[in-house]
């Protein structure tokens, strides 16, 4: 994506929040301060930057498409937890469809990315007022380097809060440098453990750590991947180094008799599938059924103990509609953010197998499909993946959980 391109969409996606958070008008603090952060970075900082980049009058520094980069990806996940926030609040009458979110957790989410986006925007207003600095001749100042690395080195590791993960990006990938491609990064991974990277490690590394699609992995990306992890045992854990056999995903004292099987549903309609679901729940079968992209995505992450377990024993699938009514600022025109309430989500589908594939879920994925069958042949990127418009394909899809086969090898 070209320089203006990123632009673009970053400041289009803040014009998304600004209005989204005006039109649901939320009594919660953390709503003001989020929304008095977004209106500074949009006045203050990116129509300057647009101006000037859009005007010609001057070119985008690497530098600043970098920090560019991290702010779109922080936008994108504050994007999903205030679609999250609302999907929790919804009441449905009658049967309860949608799995349990907690509206407190998603709040804490979204203090977690003010703080993000407000670090995120101090290192790229820095990157900025450098680029103008060193555009300038000056005769008072001609020593420019110092300066550089001192502000836009030191305070691009400090996105970051793992210290494994900064030492690592500074002696490999370089302090003024805030994203990388998958490809630069496994080869510095490989130098700097001195050790063979798995053949998988690539995929790995492109499906974890880019989630959003951007095209690079950004320093913040691959902290919040790593955690608190040492690097080097979060890597092992992945399958990206083959030292030693993980031990996170290890099940002590389960077996595929204990194990109730459970299916993941994410549809915009879940009520126009009621008899498919009620047939599915009187297999005894776990349906966990959401309505957005991000709230199937939250809700995996809170319950991957659960989770890993039933995928280790075959007793996890997932069912997911290819294209979907949800909230998205994906689109870079005006009309496509200030109404902000839905939107066709086209990517859907591709999404959330991206994201199951990224985390290293292995459990088969349906993509279904009615006019847009023809757009999923995606599906083909990605091992134990397929896509249909026939329902009794979706019912085959699902007999393996009720016919309580661990094996579960057909897809």
């Amino acid at each position: 994506m070209d320089p203006i391109s990123i632009l673009t969409t970053v400041t289009s996606t803040t014009s998304f929040l600004l209005t989204w958070i005006d039109q649901h008008q939320s009594k919660e603090k953390v709503f003001r301060d989020l929304r008095t952060t977004l209106d500074n970075v949009h006045g203050g900082v990116l129509l300057p930057l647009w101006s000037a980049g859009a005007g010609g009058s001057s070119q985008l520094e690497p530098s600043i498409v970098g920090c560019l980069r991290t702010v779109q990806e922080v936008l994108f996940r504050t994007r999903d937890h205030l679609v999250v926030w609302e999907d929790s609040r919804k009441i449905k009458s009658g049967k309860r469809l949608l799995a349990f979110l907690n509206p407190t957790v998603v709040l804490d989410e979204l203090k977690d990315d003010k703080t993000q986006l407000v670090s995120s925007v101090q290192i790229l207003s820095a990157s900025i007022q450098i680029s103008s600095f060193i555009r300038q001749p000056s005769a008072l100042s001609p020593h420019v380097e110092p300066s550089r690395y001192l502000v836009s080195g030191s305070s691009n590791l400090e996105i970051a809060s793992n210290r494994d993960v900064k030492k690592f990006w500074a002696a490999e990938i370089g302090t003024e440098t805030s994203y990388c491609s998958a490809e630069f990064l496994h080869a510095r991974l490989s130098h700097y453990f001195d050790k063979t990277l798995t053949p998988e490690a690539k995929e790995i590394l492109s499906l974890g750590l880019d989630e959003y699609g951007i095209g690079c992995t950004t320093l913040a990306s691959l902290d919040r991947f790593i955690g608190q992890q040492p690097l080097l045992d979060a890597l092992t854990t992945l399958g990206v180094i083959q030292v030693i056999e993980s031990s996170r995903f290890t099940v002590e004292s389960a077996g595929p008799t204990y194990i109730k099987p459970i299916l993941i549903m994410v549809d915009d309609e879940p009520e126009n599938h009621s008899c498919m679901i009620d047939s599915v729940q009187s297999y005894n079968v776990d349906l966990f059924v959401f309505t957005s992209t991000a709230s199937a995505k939250t809700w995996i992450d809170a319950n991957e103990a659960m989770l890993r377990i039933a995928d280790r024993f075959g007793r996890l699938r997932c069912r997911s509609d290819n294209v979907r009514w949800e909230q998205d600022a994906s689109a870079s025109t005006p009309s496509s953010y200030q109404n902000p309430r839905i939107s066709l989500n086209i990517y859907a589908g591709e999404t959330i197998l991206h994201y199951l594939r990224g985390r290293q879920y292995s459990a088969p994925v349906l993509i279904t499909a009615a006019k847009s069958i023809m757009e999923t042949s995606y599906v083909l990127d990605y091992a134990r993946a397929g896509s249909t418009r026939h329902r009794d394909v979706f019912m085959d899809f699902i007999h393996p959980l009720i016919a309580d086969d661990s094996g579960d090898e057909e897809w």
